[in-house]
This record gives structure tokens, C-alpha cells and sequence, in this order.
């Protein structure tokens, strides 16, 4: 369970075992006892990141909204992030929909009162290689409507402390990249739609079955809905498998660390991806030297295409340094252990190119997200009136405002 976050009022959010949370106006139930049967034109399953802001939507057009969440609080993909909006990994054709989703953020983070760090994102470049992989993808990236630019070494370090001029050979800075803290979007985003705009929170409550306009949960409790979105994540075993089977959604497993708090509040400024990370990145498929840097790392390093390891950092509100991360699918991604090999791996790349105060690691987890192989977000429809809205991917949070609009235009 996260540690109590004291909230912009001097609230401390405890998640109880049962009962009901209540202060200054807004009320979230914890696993409350069976209630007579409650009434919502939408009911949200799932209190991730796209359930936030499929509830955020809805309640911005006035919906009377209920969130049921199993967990005491939500523990899922969305927890054990980066945090990181990002457009710059991105495919042309989902920029809009990135920026969509922005605007979004923007009113999240201002109202609700996050903090962020709005200072972009920066790639570095490890090799001669990557530098002109970097250099290509800065030269179209305005016509694909990417906002970039090409830094040399020393211009790199300006913008970052954490960076080592002398081990790089140059590196991307995206303005567009913004960061925010995923455990305080969890709690605090809630709070704030459940004072703000009247959403309703139910967390430890579990939904056992759902035939509209009907949600039934597994406390004896229901709720009749005019629209219900399920928005469970990886949870591919519970509500409406076969939309999960039919559009070949597949789980990843993700290894993560976490520093201890950077000393002297050091601001490492930028995000930070290596630049082996491109050969992955969907914006980066049409550069002409791509193939041979992912040629190269094959040939050379070939245990970062086994573990899929995308190096990136970024820094969250208390200063710790995230640090990630693996993809591993099929079988390996439902092994419940981490392999220390792959951590090991990931701080010998960052290592390279990158500096902190302190390296000492604080949390070491596992977290785990589905994707499906040929869309950003899978909208299925089930039931008329019951969508459900899965596999957002390692993109979740930068596109979950956009999506959530799309979801409910014209329905």
C-alpha cells in the first residue's frame, strides 16, 4: 500500500479497509458495505489511468459518474510507470491524438494541483551511429509535426546536469515531453473529481458481472447504468475475456528501479531515453540508418533485443530517479520474479552516457501492461452501451485524455 500523500489542503488520503473517506466535501468509498442499488449514467471499471480519464470526460459533459475499482487503490500499469508524457516515441498518425490528450493533462495538472516537470524530454546518443539516426529523424521531424532539435554534446549537458558531454555524441530535445508523478495522479486526480466535478469513487469493490444496463459487484451491490466503460488494464482473466482474445491483445512485463531521493534537490531536468532506445520508437522507423543501428546492437549487444530494453529516466515529485525498462512477452511475461540480470543490464547502458548524485536503489518492481499489435487503444463494444477500452500500452498515459474523448464521441 502507497504511504498516505498529504493533499494541497493538509488532508492525509488513507485508504481504509472499509467505510467511507470524507473530508472537506468529497467522499470515496472503500469497500463499503452492500448498498440498495445505486443510479449513474456512467459507471468507469478500472481506476487507472484510462478510467480517470474516461471518468474526467464524462463528467465534463455533465455525466453523473460512479468509478469501481477492485484494489484499496490502483495498482496496476498506471502505478508502476514512468509517468512520462512523451510524444516524441509516437507514430505520425498519433500525434493529434497525443496533443488531444495534452490539453487535457494540462487542465488535470492545473485544477487538480500535480506537480510536473514540463521541460521535455532529451535522446542521447551513445555512438556516431545513433548521433546520425538522431540527426535524420531532427531533419523530417518538422514536416511529421514533431517539435525537436538536434543539440550538440555540450548543448545536451546544458539542459541536463545528468548528462556526460564527454561520453555522447549529441542528443535530441523534444519540448513536448512533460512528467508527471504516478502515485499522486492516482490519489490526488481522484480526489479532485470526486470535489470538483461530483465523480464517485469506489475502490475495493469488485465487479462480477456486467449485462447492461446492469453492473453487479461481488459485495451484493448494483448499479444500473446508462453507459459502462471497462477499463481493467492487464486483468485479461475478468470482465469480457474473448475482447482481449479476438484482438490479439498481449501482456508485457516490465522491470523498473527507483533511486533514493537525489541530494541538495537536484533537478536532473529533461526525461532521458539512450539512444538504442529509437530502434524501437515507432517515430523512428523511417530514418535511413535506423536498420543499421539495430543491425549493430544485434550483432553487438545482443541481449538488449532479448530483454527489449529501451533505456529511459526520469525524475519524479520527491526527487527519486525512475529508471526502466525491460518487454518481455509470451511466457516470460507472466513469470512473477524479476531477472536481476536485466536491471543489471539497463544501469550498464545508463551508465554510459548519464550521471547521478546517487545511484543507491530504492525500489526494484515489476510492472505489467497489454498492448494490442496493430492499435493504440482497442474500443470494443461487447454489449450496446458497454464498451471496453484496453491496451493502451507504454502509452497510456500520454494518450489516455485523448482516447477518452474519442470514446465518447458520438455515443
Amino acid at each position: 500500500m502507497a504511504a498516505p500523500r498529504a493533499t494541497s489542503e493538509g488532508v492525509m488520503v488513507r485508504v481504509c479497509m472499509a467505510g467511507v473517506w470524507q473530508a472537506g466535501g468529497v467522499k470515496i468509498v472503500f469497500n463499503a458495505r452492500p448498498m440498495a442499488e445505486s443510479r449513474a449514467d456512467v459507471v468507469v471499471i478500472g481506476a487507472g489511468i484510462v478510467g480517470i480519464a474516461c471518468a474526467f470526460e464524462a463528467a465534463r459533459l455533465g455525466k453523473r459518474t460512479i468509478v469501481i475499482e477492485r484494489d484499496k487503490e490502483s495498482r496496476g500499469g498506471s502505478a508502476r510507470g514512468f509517468g512520462l508524457l512523451w510524444q516524441g516515441g509516437l507514430a505520425p498518425s498519433l500525434l493529434s491524438l497525443a496533443a488531444e490528450s495534452l490539453k487535457g493533462w494540462r487542465e488535470v495538472i492545473t485544477e487538480a494541483r500535480l506537480w510536473s516537470k514540463q521541460d521535455g524530454g532529451l535522446t542521447v546518443a551513445g555512438t556516431e551511429l545513433e548521433a546520425q539516426v538522431l540527426r535524420e529523424f531532427a531533419e523530417r521531424a518538422p514536416d511529421l509535426g514533431y517539435a525537436v532539435r538536434f543539440l550538440d554534446p555540450q548543448q545536451a549537458a546544458g539542459k541536463s546536469p545528468a548528462v556526460i558531454p564527454s561520453a555522447i555524441f549529441g542528443a535530441l530535445h523534444s519540448t513536448g515531453g512533460v512528467g508527471v508523478d504516478p502515485g499522486e495522479v492516482l490519489t490526488r486526480v481522484p480526489e479532485w473529481l470526486a470535489s470538483d466535478r461530483g465523480v464517485e469513487f469506489r475502490y475495493g469493490c469488485a465487479v462480477a458481472d456486467v449485462s447492461m444496463p446492469t453492473v453487479r459487484c461481488t459485495d451484493g451491490s448494483t448499479i444500473k447504468a446508462d453507459r459502462v466503460i471497462v477499463a481493467t488494464g492487464d486483468r485479461m482473466d475478468g470482465l469480457f475475456p474473448d475482447v482481449f482474445r479476438r484482438n490479439g491483445i498481449k501482456a508485457c512485463k516490465v522491470q523498473m528501479l527507483q533511486t533514493v531521493e537525489q541530494p541538495r534537490a537536484w533537478d536532473f531536468g529533461p526525461s532521458i531515453a539512450l539512444g538504442i532506445a529509437s530502434r524501437m520508437a515507432d517515430s523512428f522507423n523511417d530514418c535511413p540508418s535506423i536498420d543499421a543501428l539495430r543491425g549493430t546492437i544485434a550483432a553487438r549487444s545482443p541481449e538488449l533485443d532479448q530483454f527489449g530494453i529501451q533505456p529511459i529516466m526520469t525524475q519524479h515529485a520527491d526527487g527519486s530517479v525512475c529508471i526502466g525498462g525491460s518487454h518481455e512477452y509470451g511466457e516470460a511475461a507472466e513469470e512473477p520474479f524479476d531477472k536481476e540480470i536485466i536491471n543489471e543490464i539497463v544501469m550498464r547502458e545508463v551508465k554510459k552516457c548519464v550521471q547521478l548524485r546517487d545511484w543507491t536503489i530504492e525500489y526494484r518492481w515489476v510492472g505489467k501492461y497489454v498492448r494490442s499489435p496493430s492499435r493504440p487503444l482497442v474500443v470494443d463494444e461487447p454489449q450496446p452501451g458497454c464498451k471496453v477500452a484496453v491496451g493502451a500500452g507504454g502509452s497510456g498515459f500520454t494518450l489516455a485524455f485523448g482516447h477518452a474523448r474519442r470514446i465518447f464521441e458520438n455515443w
